[in-house]
Formats: C-alpha cells, sequence, structure tokens
C-alpha cells in the first residue's frame, strides 16, 4: 500500500512546516477514518499494490512542471486542460494588460508582491519594492514556488533561478515588463543586467 499523506499522526502531522509545503505542493492529507476505509476497500478488492493519494493537480501540474510528459500522467493533466478556460490565468494578467504604461510597472510590482508574500509568509503590503528578498529567508525551493506562482498569475515562465538573480520585487517585476514587452523602467534592474553581463 502506498500512502500519500496521511494526517492525524505520523511525522507531517507533526512538522506543521513540512504539511504547508506539501499542501503548497498540491499534496493534501488523507484523515485516518479514510485510510482505514481505503485500506479496508483495497484488501477486499485483492489488490497486489495500490496507491492512495489527495492531490490537487492544477497545484501539483503547476509545481513540477518537469512532469509534463510522464505516460502516467498525462491523460489527468490533458482533462485539467481540457476544464481549462481563457480566463484561467488569475486576473492579474489583465489587470497588467489592461493598465496604461505609466501604470504597468506599478501593477506588475503589485502582482509580485502577492506571490512572494504567500510563499515567505508574510504580508504582501510590508514588502518594498527594493527590499532583498533574501533579507526574508528566500532560499533556491521557495524561488522555484515563487517563479511557478508568477507563472500561474501572469502568464510568463521566467527563466530558472531568474529570482536568485533578481533579488528584489523591483528587479523581477523587471524581468516580467520584459518577457511581456513593457519597459523595464525599475532603477534596481540595472545590477541584474550588470550581473548578467558578469556572467
Amino acid at each position: 500500500m502506498n500512502w500519500g499523506v496521511l494526517g492525524g499522526e505520523g511525522f507531517v502531522a507533526r512538522n506543521e512546516r513540512v504539511a504547508d509545503f506539501l499542501a503548497r505542493q498540491g499534496t493534501n492529507a488523507i484523515s485516518p477514518g479514510e485510510a482505514m476505509a481505503l485500506l479496508e476497500s483495497f484488501l477486499c478488492a485483492g489488490s497486489a499494490q495500490a496507491i492512495s493519494i489527495r492531490v490537487d493537480w492544477n497545484k501539483w501540474r503547476q509545481f513540477f512542471r518537469n512532469m509534463q510528459e510522464n505516460p502516467f500522467l498525462e491523460r489527468i493533466f490533458a482533462a485539467l486542460e481540457n476544464e481549462e478556460t481563457v480566463g484561467a490565468t488569475s486576473s492579474w494578467r489583465s489587470r497588467i494588460d489592461a493598465a496604461s504604461p505609466a501604470e504597468k510597472q506599478a501593477v506588475i510590482c503589485q502582482a509580485v508582491r502577492e506571490a512572494v508574500g504567500s510563499v515567505l509568509r508574510v504580508k504582501p503590503d510590508s514588502l518594498r519594492d527594493d527590499q532583498p528578498l533574501t533579507d526574508l529567508g528566500l532560499d533556491s525551493l521557495m524561488g522555484v514556488e515563487i517563479e511557478t506562482s508568477l507563472e500561474a498569475a501572469v502568464g510568463v515562465a521566467l527563466p530558472p533561478t531568474s529570482l536568485m538573480r533578481a533579488r528584489t520585487i523591483g528587479q523581477i517585476a523587471s524581468l516580467i515588463a520584459g518577457h511581456l514587452g513593457g519597459a523595464a523602467s525599475v532603477a534596481e534592474s540595472t545590477p541584474v543586467s550588470a550581473q548578467n553581463r558578469s556572467n
């Protein structure tokens, strides 16, 4: 029997940060009562092997983008795509597209603050555009989460590790603006360009 996340008891139940991280990936807990019922049904069915896991496939697909071509999962992902509509992308993209050129950068910064705040567990309004995210504990794994969240919100897939090079919200917003065809008007974007040239 291959179990996913079991709630109530065990390692994940005792470690809130682990449970929270798994939930952001899309893997949620199975209650003890559900686990017993599932075990009974699998034993009655005489299955040689069974998997029990509770997954939010939309979150899971966004987090594990490298699994898109997995034959075992492609039918699940295809079904999700069929259910999606043009408006499935967050309203942030619509707000960015509707903003005037003078307002666009500020709207992108708002979208970035929301994504960063969600991952770092801080209030978006408390984040400054020039604040180094590493000061708030950003690591490479959190960077992947933020990149994934931003792709879902604004429809822009930033290059891998870009968040570790673009150290502030303003610099991240400038990267996104560049991908959307806007001018990277935030002054902080200059150090990023310099760093890219040195690499």
